[in-house]
């Protein structure tokens, strides 16, 4: 029995849909398992099994920093991490701009919530490698994990690990 040719173009489409579907479901699926929260008292966490680092991720994991003097801000985040007791943990430092570019578009795109997504959080400092200060994007003044640059207004959000 011959098969018309536009019967077979339409198998091997519907086949090559099937297996990018399933291809995607898997990645998003391995993603998804990525990431696990934990509460310790009234703090959680977030901890990202691909990278060993573990988030801070409630309200209190943002605190939002103000100021004219970039080097003073930079000083003012970096001292609230290493000062920062959550979870039973005092060793949080600042992120770094790739950390929390990752974090910031793999969260996103999998729909894990970052609890202190807020107005006041809509961007995130980050240390560059010279060690001056950015600020990366939140959903809330999307798309996630952009290196915008300016860090007013912006939140600290701390990390431990590696």
């Amino acid at each position: 029995m011959a098969i018309s040719k536009s019967l077979f173009l339409s198998i091997a489409l519907c086949s090559t849909v099937l297996t990018a579907g399933c291809t995607a479901n898997s990645a998003s699926t391995e993603t998804a398992k990525r990431f696990s929260s934990k509460t310790v008292g009234s703090d959680t966490v977030l901890t990202d099994s691909t990278t060993g680092l573990t988030w801070t991720n409630s309200a209190q994991g943002c605190k939002p920093l103000f100021g004219d003097d970039p080097a003073q801000t930079l000083t003012k985040a970096t001292n609230f991490c290493a000062d920062l007791s959550f979870a039973g943990h005092s060793d949080w430092r600042l992120a770094t701009v790739k950390e929390m570019t990752e974090l910031e578009t793999k969260t996103d795109a999998n729909g894990i919530s970052l609890f202190y997504k807020n107005p006041k959080c809509a961007r995130v400092l980050a240390v560059k490698s010279d060690k001056s200060l950015t600020s990366i994007s939140t959903t809330n003044k999307g798309p996630a994990g952009r290196d915008v640059g300016n860090i007013y207004p912006a939140g600290t959000r701390c990390v431990r690990g590696k």
